[in-house]
């Protein structure tokens, strides 16, 4: 839930950004766009080798919420969907009308990572643990996999 809060918090900056029409710091992250594909490229990466155990990244007992949290926000400020989607929002045209759109986008956001972790803890209840063991190690080949391919296309852009 904590990491849903994080992915909600960037995504209603991304809002407020483009909604408020800060037009320079929309530019400054649409200018450093293959630097942060590559983050987010290691990032994907990283996660990945946690998922197939290569490395523990956090003991459960000594973590704090503060850690999945701030996992999720640097991921998803690093998300070239996410940063490119600023171009295709218009603002409100007044104050009130603009913030309601921000705090809609927040809320949104927070209740669709709701949806996912109701869904997830209904599976992990009903899913053996060896399955959920593939499950670890499909999704963990998966994001080594796009960490990869997102590296590759972040140095091709940075090289060009």
């Amino acid at each position: 839930m904590v990491s849903g809060l994080g992915a909600a918090t960037v995504d209603a900056l991304y809002g407020f950004i483009a909604v408020f029409g800060l037009t320079l710091t929309s530019k400054f992250l649409m200018d450093r766009m293959g630097w942060l594909q590559l983050l987010s490229g290691a990032i994907f990466l990283l996660l990945g080798l946690v998922k197939l155990g290569m490395f523990r990244a956090i003991r459960r007992g000594n973590s704090t919420l503060f850690i999945p949290y701030l996992s999720v926000v640097l991921l998803t400020l690093s998300q070239s969907m996410a940063i490119s989607s600023l171009s295709s929002v218009r603002a409100p045209h007044n104050e009130l009308s603009s913030l309601l759109l921000v705090i809609g986008v927040f809320i949104g956001s927070l209740l669709w990572w709701m949806l996912l972790s109701t869904i997830a803890d209904y599976f992990r209840s009903h899913v053996s643990l060896l399955a959920l063991r593939w499950a670890n190690r499909i999704s963990g080949a998966l994001l080594i996999v796009f960490g990869i391919a997102a590296i590759a296309f972040s140095m091709s852009g940075l090289i060009m």
